[in-house]
């Protein structure tokens, strides 16, 4: 068997306790937001996603916030999913559904969106060159 090469974690990582994120939290998140992005979310952004029950959690050390993270996933739009009734359900699109968990695989959907695509740019693209 060959050896594994690992490579040491830094110590700055290795003191981050992570927990998930409280309505007390917002406002250092959200300033924590302001620094690092160019369109920052506010502070009611982060609380409509707490309300929502968005998945989100917040790394600190010590008693300072240094990281933070919300997973937002998409719900069904029925406008869309009553014209396009088909998108997701085709034969080879993994659905799995458990007590507590749901995990959606779209593989055919993805390479026949992909297909249309192509085609689509395809087309465009020979119309433009005329």
């Amino acid at each position: 068997m060959l050896p594994v090469a690992r490579l040491p974690l830094p110590a700055a990582t290795l003191d981050v306790a992570w927990r998930p994120l409280r309505e007390d939290d917002l406002v250092s998140v959200a300033a924590l937001e302001a620094k690092i992005h160019a369109a920052p979310w506010t502070i009611g952004n982060f609380r409509d996603a707490l309300a929502a029950g968005y998945a989100a959690r917040i790394g600190e050390r010590g008693a300072r916030i240094v990281a933070y993270g919300v997973l937002m996933l998409s719900p069904k739009l029925p406008a869309f999913t009553s014209t396009f009734g088909w998108l997701g359900r085709l034969p080879g699109d993994i659905y799995i559904k458990r007590d507590n968990l749901s995990v959606y695989f779209p593989l055919v959907t993805g390479l026949v969106i992909s297909v249309i695509l192509s085609l689509v740019f395809y087309l465009f693209s020979s119309f433009l060159k005329r």
